[in-house]
C-alpha cells in the first residue's frame, strides 16, 4: 500500500514547464505568491490553493525568504500539497520583498508533508547554487520555461 502512494505522488516531475512564469509582473509580493499557489492549483498539485499559500504565509511571517542577489525562495511542507513542486516566477521589475530587499526571481518549493527531506535537500542544493553568479545569469536569461526546467532539473539533481 505504502509502494501505491509513493507511486501516485511521484507521477508528476518536481518541476515542469507549466510550472515556470517568465516575464511575470505582479504588482506585490502578495500578488506573486499568490499566482504561483494558484498556478499549483490549477495544475492540480494541491488540494486548495488557498491552504498552499497560507502554508507559505505562515513561513514568510517567521523569516523572509529573500536570499539576496534578487531572489527569494519561498518555501512550505504541508498537507495541502499532492506533488511536491519547484515553481519558479521571473519579474519584468522587481518587487519589495521585505527587509529593504528587491527580488526579481522567485523559486518557490512547495512539499508533501511526506517529502520532508527531500525539501531540505533541494532547499540546500539551490542555495548553495544561488552563490554563483553564472547560476544566477542563467536563470535571468534563459528564455523559455522548458529551458528553465531543463536547467534546473540539471543543476539540482532532479
Amino acid at each position: 500500500q505504502r509502494m501505491t502512494s509513493a507511486v501516485m505522488a511521484d507521477d508528476k516531475p518536481a518541476i515542469a514547464p507549466a510550472l515556470v512564469l517568465l516575464d511575470a509582473s505582479p504588482v506585490d509580493k502578495s500578488e506573486a505568491i499568490k499566482r504561483l499557489t494558484d498556478n499549483l492549483h490549477i495544475q492540480q498539485r494541491v488540494l486548495s490553493g488557498d491552504d498552499a499559500e497560507r502554508a507559505i504565509w505562515q513561513r514568510e511571517e517567521v523569516f523572509t525568504t529573500a536570499l539576496g542577489f534578487s531572489v527569494a525562495i519561498p518555501h512550505c511542507k504541508s498537507p495541502a500539497i499532492t506533488h511536491s513542486s519547484i515553481s519558479v516566477m521571473r519579474l519584468t521589475e522587481p518587487v519589495a520583498w521585505g527587509g529593504d530587499v528587491d527580488v526579481q526571481l522567485i523559486i518557490m518549493l512547495t512539499i508533501s508533508e511526506h517529502e520532508a527531506d527531500r525539501h531540505m535537500r533541494i532547499f540546500s542544493a539551490l542555495a548553495r547554487k544561488l552563490m554563483h553568479e553564472s547560476f544566477r545569469q542563467q536563470l535571468m536569461t534563459v528564455t523559455t520555461p522548458e529551458a528553465m526546467v531543463t536547467m534546473l532539473s540539471a543543476e539540482l539533481g532532479l
